[in-house]
């Protein structure tokens, strides 16, 4: 089973600049074509971050991170929240 990426009850603080939204677009679309959020997030360069536990985040910017729950059972992201700082 590969990853997939799961925005039911994602908040979303702020609309993204062209920038932002592309690499939210590009980690977005690597984890839906079956890479782990790590991976994707690392590839891309996007500062992939532990904050506690399952929840991690990637920055979009310098004010604005996406924050998600890696879920290893199923292999789904979670996106909690897209937009400023957690």
């Amino acid at each position: 089973m590969s990853w997939s990426l799961d925005k039911t009850g994602a908040r979303f603080d702020v609309v993204l600049h062209a920038t932002e939204q592309m690499k939210f677009d590009n980690f977005q679309n690597a984890v839906n074509w079956g890479s782990h959020p790590k991976d994707a997030a690392t590839g891309f360069d996007y500062d992939f971050k532990c904050l506690y536990d399952d929840v991690y985040q990637i920055r979009l910017s310098q004010k604005n991170r996406a924050t998600f729950r890696v879920d290893e059972k199923r292999k789904v992201c979670v996106i909690l929240q897209v937009g400023g700082h957690t």
